[in-house]
């Protein structure tokens, strides 16, 4: 282990160096994140990574993961899981789902501007707006 960054005792005076601007309280969390995370890089831990890691611990123990972020990574992940699916199965490129609904989308982005400046050139021209109604043929 490396030395100074043994497990301390949950003291006030053990926690003054490394995360002196959080309340007591939340100096333990952090600090308790902080051992987990020296934990994980037992025996690697370079010199850069270890204020990576006390910034990390310090910002879950102000901001502790809460259900709602954990079902955003569960979406995520299972997001990540569809594409892998669609890649299996050959679904790239022209025939990817994705393709099809923004070639529907963009189609529609086109009728509605093409109706928007039909109406803009019927109302430059002076005549009334269309009412919205459809005649039906007598024959």
């Amino acid at each position: 282990m490396i030395p100074g960054f043994e497990r301390r005792r949950r003291t006030p005076q053990a926690h003054n160096s490394l995360f002196a601007d959080l309340p007591l309280e939340l100096r333990w969390k952090a600090q308790d994140w902080l051992d987990l995370f020296l934990e994980r890089h037992r025996g690697n831990l370079s010199r850069w990574l270890y204020p990576i890691l006390k910034g990390q611990a310090k910002r879950l123990a102000l901001n502790p993961p809460t259900s709602e972020w954990g079902r955003m990574m569960l979406a995520m992940r299972g997001g990540y899981a569809v594409q892998r699916h669609y890649r299996a199965e050959g679904r790239t490129g022209l025939s990817h789902p994705a393709h099809r609904a923004s070639a529907i989308s963009a189609s529609r982005r086109r009728w509605r501007m093409e109706k928007r400046e039909e109406e803009q050139k019927a109302q430059s021209l002076g005549l009334p707006p269309k009412t919205g109604r459809k005649f039906l043929s007598i024959d």
